[in-house]
């Protein structure tokens, strides 16, 4: 009986110490499965970092083959997709995507109540994949004295390397009450763009046709020259750049191109907020500045001019500053505007969250080709004010009241202390 079970008890050894070291092989294997990064494909309009976080995960971050099937059913369970499907390619996990709505979009009606615009009433539509891999949107909006329609189309990737393209048409006519004219402008423009990390690159192809007209045959003889239509192609080149606490942007556009006047208008614009206490008291900072002239021909037009006051230099009326002829304010062909407020949380106010500040605005609009012979003053006369606001939301109604008082000003200056806004979408 010994010699037979010898040879069993080897038996088992052998057997053991295969399957221990098919274990560890098995082990080793399934470690070695790893893959270092996350490439998301097929998404259309959710980014990838949203995506993967929403899981836990990132782009840079590994991800072991034992979770394929955890990190699958965690991005089903989102409801956000379709299908899900993760596969390995060199290396890295490729986690690939069908959203559950190839073309989302909404509808809106909105109403706004504004100090400087009176009564604004809106219509918004926009639909992503209204053609495929392009975004549509329309927006209609209408007031006593203005009137908007601007649509939009937008291809991502068209010329593939990140460049996108894509048609603005923007069409607006003024008749404010303080001025003695009226003014129309139809724009249709081409344009292509591409990031270059947070930096946006935008140049764009158009053809504009700007009118001047209805004027009162009283107004200034600077206004009444420029009674008309002109019609030409532009050029524009536009730079944005966005990091999460500020952000600059710069324009330059060249109107009437091939034609006898050539019109240069350049605009500058920068933001910021710096968090003094965190969730409670911010420091918002902005400034802009502009410049428009003549390369070639006559003046530029008041249509094309600067006007400043409103909600971008408090203390004053819209249009309400800058080179004057009688009661006619005219623009000017340079501005600079700069504001610093202080912005704190005060929690609950009449049962809703309320934020209070105190703000200095600083700004001031100047320089006309034609002075009538040294008539009108378009010298540069800085104007500055005081004042306070407060900011309501009641419930996805937002309120913004501010008062204002001109700590700087000239002479014939139209003044607005108080400005009122509030906005809502249905």
């Amino acid at each position: 009986m010994e010699g037979i079970a010898m040879p069993a008890t080897k038996g088992w050894i052998v057997f053991g110490a295969s399957a221990f070291a098919l274990l560890l092989l098995s082990t080793y294997s399934t470690v070695a499965q790893f893959y270092d990064t996350m490439e998301v494909r097929g998404n259309q309009f959710l980014q990838e970092d949203e995506i993967l976080t929403a899981c836990g995960y990132s782009s840079e971050e590994g991800l072991n083959a034992e979770e394929v099937s955890f990190a699958r059913d965690c991005l089903i369970s989102t409801g956000k997709f379709s299908s899900v499907e993760l596969y390995p390619e060199n290396g890295t996990m490729i986690v690939d995507v069908t959203e559950v709505n190839p073309r989302p979009g909404r509808i809106e009606l909105g109403l706004q109540i504004d100090s400087g615009e009176g009564l604004v009433g809106s219509l918004y539509f926009e639909r992503y994949n209204i053609f495929p891999k392009t975004f549509g949107a329309v927006e209609l909006q209408f007031s006593n004295e203005f009137a908007s329609l601007e649509t939009n189309l937008y291809r991502t990737d068209m010329f593939g390397d990140g460049w996108d393209a894509g048609i603005d048409l923007l069409a607006i006519q003024t008749e404010y009450d303080d001025r003695r004219f009226s003014t129309r402008r139809v724009t249709v423009e081409q344009f292509v763009a591409r990031r270059f990390g947070r930096g946006r690159v935008e140049v764009g192809l158009g053809f504009r046709s700007d009118s001047v007209f209805d004027i009162d045959p009283a107004a200034s003889a600077l206004v009444l020259a420029d009674d008309g239509t002109d019609r030409g192609v532009y050029l524009r080149f536009g730079y944005q750049f966005k990091e999460e606490t500020w952000q600059v942007s710069a324009t330059q556009h060249f109107f009437d191109i091939g034609q006898d006047a050539v019109v240069s208008r350049s605009e500058l614009e920068g933001s910021s907020r710096v968090t003094l206490v965190s969730g409670n008291l911010d420091l918002n900072l902005r400034a802009a500045i502009g410049y428009v002239e003549s390369l070639s021909g006559r003046s530029p037009r008041i249509s094309d001019r600067f006007f400043v006051g409103g909600t971008n230099l408090r203390g004053f009326a819209p249009r309400g500053i800058g080179p004057r002829d009688g009661s006619d304010f005219l623009g000017g062909q340079k501005y600079v505007v700069a504001s610093a407020e202080l912005q704190q949380s005060v929690g609950d106010l009449f049962s809703v969250p309320a934020r209070v500040s105190s703000f200095i605005d600083v700004g001031t609009t100047w320089d006309i080709s034609d002075t009538l012979g040294g008539t009108v003053d378009d010298g540069l006369s800085w104007r500055s004010s005081v004042g306070v606001s407060l900011t309501l939301q009641l419930g996805n109604v937002p309120l913004s009241m501010y008062v204002a008082k001109p700590i700087q000003k000239a002479s014939g200056d139209d003044e607005q202390t108080f400005g009122l806004s509030i906005s809502t979408n249905f």
